[in-house]
């Protein structure tokens, strides 16, 4: 049988792990824009931001697993372009790659504050070693830091920051921290924790500008309040990567849309949906009324990843339904995946909190559909 080859777009976790399912069937090639092997994100806002954690320790896999599974990996370079019919990819640096299947592994990006004075150098995102890397020189004690969302990512950043003497205010948007993924309770409860290390939180701040010179900012929120910084550091959530996939034809909407085997399709009118064998992995499922998780692998198939792709038994109930399906269709996570690998030991108590909020949120959930909790709880 003639040797296959995956073509993978994207360096997160959803693009290793098709590599560790696939194991060592045919020709395997990872292209990732960054320059670094893939690596964990999670320990990014904590340990790792920190000092505690080397760097080499965020790696998915030591460089060694990619030699002895005969994965190609082609870091520091982006996919420009594909050609379907004949299965062509372009990359960045002049390279044409020839594939017999392609995985969507794209992730997502900070998404940036459109108010003024957002591009000023001292505003920072946070979602990579590069961002960390800026970041981590303007982590001195008495430095006043402000933090534009009160998300995960910046209440992570906050308890190192206070840990490290930093002066940290929270600007969060909405009327509580984590609004749009916990309740009222769980989310006073982080306010309190953090607010006991010295945090300013304020709640319900939207911010309308920035203004400052190269050594310091201040942020103006639209009740007229000002906030000085030595730091600015925005986290208001993602935007996921699907200008290639748009540019190439697939059915996008806020993601790759995909069927029930994580298998793309062609916008009407571009390419007979045949001529290309595309899966975009739905990693970490969406909060959307359209989305679902990753179905149970049949007893006969190897892995998912095995199954989507035709290395391992089909199963014979599968279907690929049109996209408009909403019983068949997710939105996929290629975009906007989460690290499920363990993160280091938290580095304190709010870090730890933080961990279990999605488990607690998940918990109180199933609870209140039992009748365990009241409405109120």
């Amino acid at each position: 049988m003639e040797q296959q080859t995956v073509l993978i777009i994207g360096g997160g976790q959803a693009a290793v792990q098709t590599v560790i399912s696939l194991r060592t069937e045919g020709r395997i090639v990872l292209v990732g824009s960054e320059p670094v092997l893939p690596y964990q994100r999670p320990p990014l806002s904590k340990a790792y931001l920190s000092g505690q954690l080397a760097h080499e320790r965020l790696f998915i896999r030591p460089p060694a697993y990619y030699e002895h599974a005969n994965v190609e990996t082609l870091l520091g370079v982006s996919v420009t372009g594909l050609d379907f019919p004949s299965k062509r990819a372009a990359l960045s640096d002049g390279q044409t790659l020839v594939y017999d299947h392609l995985v969507f592994a794209t992730g997502g990006r900070p998404r940036q504050l459109s108010c003024a004075g957002a591009d000023h150098p001292r505003v920072h995102y946070f979602r990579n070693i590069a961002d960390v890397q800026a970041i981590r020189p303007h982590l001195q004690a008495g430095a006043r830091l402000v933090l534009i969302g009160g998300g995960y990512i910046g209440l992570e950043i906050a308890a190192i920051a206070s840990k490290l003497g930093l002066l940290v205010t929270v600007l969060e948007a909405m009327p509580a921290l984590l609004a749009r993924v916990t309740c009222p309770e769980v989310a006073a409860f982080y306010q309190r924790e953090h607010e006991q290390q010295g945090v300013d939180i304020r709640c319900g701040a939207m911010v309308d500008g920035i203004e400052g010179n190269a050594e310091q900012l201040r942020v103006i929120t639209r009740d007229g309040s000002t906030f000085d910084a030595d730091l600015v550091i925005a986290g208001i959530g993602l935007l996921p990567n699907v200008e290639l996939a748009l540019a190439s034809g697939l059915i996008c909407d806020d993601g790759i849309l995909v069927d029930e085997l994580c298998r793309a399709s062609i916008a009407p009118g571009t390419l007979r949906r045949s001529t290309a064998r595309c899966y975009a992995w739905n990693q970490y499922p969406m909060l959307s009324s359209r989305a679902r998780p990753w179905p149970q692998r049949s007893a006969a198939s190897r892995s998912p990843t095995d199954r989507c792709l035709g290395f391992g038994p089909t199963s014979t109930t599968s279907s690929c339904r049109p996209p408009d399906s909403a019983a068949a269709t997710t939105r996929s996570c290629c975009a906007v995946s989460k690290s499920l690998a363990p993160s280091p030991r938290s580095t304190c108590a709010m870090d730890a909190c933080l961990q279990l909020t999605r488990s607690i949120v998940r918990s109180n959930s199933r609870c209140r559909k039992l009748g365990l909790l009241s409405a109120n709880t």
